[in-house]
């Protein structure tokens, strides 16, 4: 616990640096366009039109209980995509800043937190689309909106334990960032994102709930579509920050151990 409340001490010490860093990162992004920052929004509405258009218009694909496809799919799309965009970013974030890392007094550990804060714009904005989407189909806003906080919070932290390991691992076996797209496209369609887990028998279902990431899109859709509280699933959730504390102090143990080497190898 000292250990963790010493960490968290020196990410907020550390916030005019993350702040930076985000900034330059969503610059880097959009320098030069005309549309400038509306590009952070542009791609994943692109996104959400193509998947509605060809599984709504062209397959008349609905979402469980009847619910519009496209809400389904969007709330689920939400989070999805954070997690996504920074798993592949920070793998490869030790290796792009590889002038920072070379820096003896560089916190390396802080770039896959600048990743998720430059990802915040873009999250924030997709799920003011999604809550757009929901009222035009009749589901006004309750209490259980904020349940969002929580579920990002959960997010966080096991994108952030993944990142470390991904990103320190990544700096010596190269190839670990070429196969993360092949990843994270299984692991996409993976999960109930498309479609519903009713679909599939029962005797199957184990082989989605062991998916942490589960857990995190379930709990965006109760907030937005089902307004439910998922909090006293307490198996479900004893699940989840099971594998998300465990894979966030591995994580944290892998960078720290592999960080003095990061130098040399680069």
């Amino acid at each position: 616990m000292r250990r963790l409340l010493f960490f968290l001490h020196n990410i907020y010490h550390r916030r005019d640096i993350i702040i930076a860093m985000a900034r330059r990162e969503l610059g880097s992004r959009y320098a030069g366009t005309l549309g400038g920052f509306l590009w952070v929004v542009a791609q994943p509405v692109a996104t959400v039109l193509v998947f509605w258009f060809v599984f709504s218009v062209g397959f008349k694909v609905t979402g469980p209980t009847g619910m519009p496809f496209i809400l389904y799919f969007v709330c689920g799309y939400v989070p999805w995509l954070f997690f996504s965009e920074v798993l592949a970013a920070s793998t490869n974030g030790v290796i792009g800043n590889a002038h920072l890392v070379k820096k003896i007094a560089f916190p390396t550990e802080i770039i896959p937190i600048t990743y998720m804060v430059a990802g915040l714009v873009a999250h924030i904005a997709l799920i003011m689309v999604a809550f757009g989407i929901a009222l035009i189909n009749g589901l006004p806003p309750s209490f259980h909106i904020f349940q969002i906080i929580y579920y990002f919070i959960a997010l966080c932290v096991f994108s952030l334990g993944l990142s470390w390991v991904l990103a320190a691992l990544n700096v010596f076996h190269r190839d670990i960032g070429q196969g993360m797209a092949v990843i994270l496209n299984l692991w996409f369609w993976m999960t109930p994102i498309v479609w519903g887990q009713n679909i599939i028998p029962d005797r199957y279902h184990w082989l989605i709930e062991i998916n942490p990431i589960l857990y995190v899109v379930d709990g965006y859709r109760n907030a937005l579509v089902y307004h439910e509280w998922i909090f006293p699933d307490l198996v479900q959730s004893m699940y989840f920050w099971g594998i998300a504390i465990g894979v966030f102090g591995f994580g944290g143990y892998i960078f720290k151990r592999l960080k003095p080497e990061f130098a040399d190898v680069l």
